[in-house]
């Protein structure tokens, strides 16, 4: 697995539908907008672009080993902060762990992140990965690793 620099806006928006696609737990239960996979995508996104004004982000294609997309990642690496990340549903069995590793790898073990809070599912698989709640609010939870 690699993570590819992307600079090109389009590109991210590609990497979060690849992410996203077929994902209907996801789409129908788990993302803040519920039901549509375009509007989940397009909602992801714009929140990404516009933190991006103020926060210097970077955006990463996630690959496989075959170099094909897969996923993307959304970190703040000055400020120690996985902003946004997916891996398509296709993908998570083979690469859920390698790609924890790998974003551990990217912050030299030293960062945190803030979630949904209705997104269960996300906030279980940091915590089996070592991620510790420190905050839960009704809209929110922070956790740092």
């Amino acid at each position: 697995m690699i993570f590819v620099d992307i600079i090109d806006k389009d590109a991210l928006y590609s990497c979060i539908y690849m992410a996203f696609l077929d994902d209907n737990e996801l789409i129908n239960e788990y993302h803040i907008v519920n039901g549509n996979l375009e509007e989940c995508v397009k909602d992801t996104y714009n929140k990404i672009v516009v933190e991006s004004k103020s926060t210097e982000l970077k955006w990463y294609s996630v690959n496989d080993d075959d170099n094909n997309m897969i996923g993307f990642l959304v970190v703040s690496l000055s400020y120690g902060v996985l902003f946004s990340f997916g891996l398509n549903i296709k993908h998570r069995k083979e690469h859920a762990k390698e790609f924890f590793d790998k974003i551990k790898d990217l912050f030299s073990n030293v960062f945190g992140c803030g979630l949904w809070s209705k997104n269960t599912r996300t906030i279980k698989y940091l915590i089996r990965n070592g991620m510790q709640i420190v905050r839960k609010e009704k809209d929110i939870t922070i956790l740092k690793y």
